[in-house]
Formats: structure tokens, sequence, C-alpha cells
């Protein structure tokens, strides 16, 4: 298309070509002046109130709305300086201090700024590159076994110095529970699998010598937990807040619930990623060891 478009311009008597062959051959200054400033788009709102707008067309009143200042420059011949004031005035799109009603007509500008961009057809075209080479397909995450245990990480330290908060505004971590067994339940009241689970481990917590600590993710803080924990008398257990999500992130938790039995010195044991049947005992059997 463009190779037709140039055939048809590109010849004819000097009173039908187009405006740019002036340029080429070397205009005036003041044509050059001129088109320079047809090719330039002002849109300023400024401190200026707008002006009641009864006729303006739609693309006026939203940029009224936006109330931003933006300069959008086209191709220039000449730096917008060296443009006459008055001459690049009459050529703005929309005129600075908000009155949006005020809005020259186009009728110079598209068929200048259109012959401009034709002009491109004398130019040569630059060669063609070779398509840039195909990006590496990035390796595939690790699956995550579900419902079941998983000892993948077994021996990995946990996040001893990562807190957590408990009812209260104390502070707990890792490290404090040393020299005990923990089981750790990520969970959150939004979390259909981790209400369901929740009397069981509140049970377990009763029955195996193994410290049980549910630690809620929600994002709402305690006024979600409180909501949620306060309809269910648990008797074995209390839950902790990891609200920015520092702990999770930490055990590289990548849903919920998640739960993850640590030994007397802090290193993981297994995890379970989902839920599992707490009253089996082949459960608690991989609980107390």
């Amino acid at each position: 298309m463009e190779a037709l478009i140039c055939c048809m311009i590109a010849d004819g008597p000097p009173p039908k070509r187009p405006p740019h062959r002036l340029l080429a051959a070397g205009a005036p200054a003041g044509v050059a002046a001129m088109v320079s400033s047809t090719l330039v788009m002002v849109v300023a709102d400024r401190a200026l109130p707008p002006s009641p707008q009864p006729t303006a067309p739609p693309i006026a009143a939203s940029f009224n709305a936006s109330r931003r200042e933006t300069v959008m420059p086209l191709p220039l011949l000449l730096p917008w300086d060296a443009v006459p004031q008055p001459l690049a005035a009459r050529h703005w799109a929309v005129y600075p201090g908000g009155d949006l009603s005020r809005i020259e007509p186009m009728r110079t500008l598209l068929p200048l700024a259109a012959a401009l961009m034709l002009a491109a057809c004398n130019q040569a075209q630059p060669a063609a590159t070779d398509a840039p080479a195909q990006a590496a397909t990035p390796a595939k995450p690790k699956e995550v076994p579900i419902n079941t245990i998983d000892r993948s990480h077994a021996g990995e330290p946990g996040p001893a110095a990562v807190t957590w908060e408990m009812k209260g505004g104390t502070k707990q971590k890792l490290a404090d529970h040393q020299g005990m067994k923990m089981l750790v339940n990520l969970w959150a009241t939004w979390c259909a699998p981790c209400i369901a689970e929740m009397p069981a481990l509140d049970k377990l917590a009763g029955e195996v010598p193994v410290m049980v600590l549910p630690i809620s993710q929600d994002m709402e803080g305690w006024q979600a937990v409180d909501k949620f924990w306060g309809k269910n008398k648990f008797q074995n257990i209390e839950t902790g807040l990891d609200q920015p999500g520092s702990f999770a992130e930490a055990v590289k938790a990548r849903g919920l619930p998640v739960t993850i039995l640590y030994d007397e010195n802090g290193k993981e044991i297994w995890r379970v990623s989902g839920t599992l049947d707490w009253g089996s005992a082949e459960v608690r059997k991989a609980i107390v060891g």
C-alpha cells in the first residue's frame, strides 16, 4: 500500500504536488513554521476553572474531566520555541486555561500532518532484521504433592527468626519453642478446607505430646480471626496471626492449608499441602515418630 501511494504522489504537475514537496525543496521560514505549529497538540488545564461547554465534543469533555496537562509533540520541523506564538496559538487543538469550548477547527492540521507522514515514502525502507531469538521457556515449578505427607524438605531449618503475633500483641517465633515438636498449621477464615479440619486439629492437640499451633493468614487481621474463633470453642489450641504473610513466604507455602511438623531443634520433618485424616493411626504415628 505504501509503495502504491508513493507512485501516485511521486510525479505530476507542480501545482498538484502535495505540500510536503515545498518542504523538500526548501520552503520559506513562514511556511515551515506554520507546518511545525500544526504538528503540536497541547492540552493544558491550569488553575482557571472550566467554562460551560454545551457544544464541546465528547473528547473535549474527557480532557476536561482528567484535569491534567499533556503535551504531545508530533515530528517537528522547527523547535517549539522557534514558532511565532501568535501563529502557533491558532493551531492548538485546545486552548490553555481549561476553556475547552474554544476548540479550533483542525482543517489545516490533518492534511499537513498526513503530507509529512507520506513524505517517508521517499526514504529507503530499512532492511528487515532477523526475528529475535525465541525466549527460553522458563522451568516449570516443582509440583507439590497434595493431601499427602511430603518429606522433600526434611532436615531444612525452619524460619527461626520470623515472627507471628499472638492474641494480645505478643510476638513469637520458632526459636522460642525449641525443645518440643511443633505442628504449625497455616490457615485462613476464607479457606474452607482449613475451617473443616480445625476441630480435628484441636482434638489432636489434646491427645499427642506435640504443640499444635495454627497461624492465620487473614489480611483483615484479628477482626476476621476473632469472628470465627469466637464461634468455635476450641479447647486445646490458640491461633497466631501472620498478617504480612512473612512466615508463609519463608516456608514457600503455595496454598492453604499447609501444615508443617518441626522437630525439637526447629528442623522440618515433613509437611502436607492440603488436609489429612488427623485422627488416623497412621498420621498420628507419623507425628509422634
